[in-house]
């Protein structure tokens, strides 16, 4: 069995926007596939599925990009799962530390036709009083280019990798999204997918 978030490739299973929103989960099990597609109510998501069997790896997989949901009903209002509330705060975006160095133009092209700040949330790992942005870069990016210069915040753990993030952002001196270089996806493929640290 293997979880795959939905992309490009699987636009007939999914619309346009589940898939912008990466909202959208298949299940390949042999040659069977199903689909999974969350919707989302600020902390809340609602789950539409084609087979149950899957349902809790799949949310376990959702909630690895979306720790800020705290609870997740099927579309007859039942319950699938509920998850400790998360604390937020508001921060001003240019106050959040990056841990990478780089963004993608095409990620930022598509973000920016659904983005709606009432659900951004962005995860952060608290360092020496510093807020250090643990996923969402492309997210803040996009917010900023629309005005945008406050967003909701919350902690969450993470393994230590973050630390070697955090240290090859300060030699080379990017401190702010505004300090990340845009690059086209196969530069940025080549430069921050690839890489390793």
């Amino acid at each position: 069995m293997e979880i795959i978030r939905a992309r490009d490739k699987y636009k007939d299973l999914f619309d346009s926007d589940t898939i912008n929103k990466n909202l959208g989960f298949i299940v390949k099990n042999g040659e069977e596939i199903f689909k999974y597609v969350f919707h989302l109510n600020k902390t809340h998501a609602q789950l539409e599925y084609t087979n149950e069997n899957y349902i809790e790896d799949v949310i376990s997989e959702f909630k690895f990009y979306n720790g800020f949901v705290d609870k997740i009903y099927s579309r007859t209002g039942k319950v699938l799962a509920e998850f400790p509330q998360k604390e937020f705060i508001r921060k001003e975006i240019l106050d959040l530390y990056p841990s990478q160095l780089y963004l993608n133009k095409r990620k930022i092209k598509n973000i920016s036709k659904w983005i709606d700040n009432n659900i951004v949330c962005i995860p952060v790992k608290k360092v020496k009083g510093n807020y250090y942005i643990l996923d969402g870069h492309s997210r803040l990016f996009v917010l900023l280019e629309k005005g945008i210069n406050k967003v909701y915040i919350y902690e969450e753990e993470c393994e230590d990798w973050i630390f070697k993030y955090i240290a090859l952002c300060e030699k080379n001196k990017v401190f702010s999204i505004n300090d990340l270089e845009l690059l086209n996806n196969r530069e940025y493929e080549e430069k921050w997918i690839k890489f390793n640290i």
